[in-house]
């Protein structure tokens, strides 16, 4: 799997996913719930690799929040293929590694 799939795109959905938390006030919380988690999928990204990324994705969001780039249209971004992955392999050993 190519990197921009494996890395890139859950790099920015869980970016993009935490600087719209950032941006809500804990007196108002969100009609939705979204996962800001990085999911990787271990065939292609190690663990070690994988938390490597994860400890990134806080001050990329930040950073992202304080932009001027407007995220609140991209809320629950979340890539499709991790989703179909799960469904495919529900019942297998070989999940998808979740943050937390």
């Amino acid at each position: 799997m190519p990197d921009a799939l494996s890395k890139t795109v859950p790099i920015w959905c869980a970016v993009v996913n935490r600087a719209n938390e950032l941006h809500e006030l804990p007196s108002s919380p969100s009609q939705h719930t979204v996962n800001s988690n990085l999911h990787t999928p271990p065939m292609c990204v190690s663990k070690q690799e994988h938390v490597q990324i994860e400890g990134l994705i806080e001050a990329w969001a930040r950073d992202l929040a304080v932009s001027h780039f407007p995220t609140t249209y991209l809320l629950g971004c979340f890539n499709l293929w991790c989703r179909i992955h799960r469904m495919i392999y529900q019942h297998s050993a070989n999940h998808f590694v979740p943050s937390g």
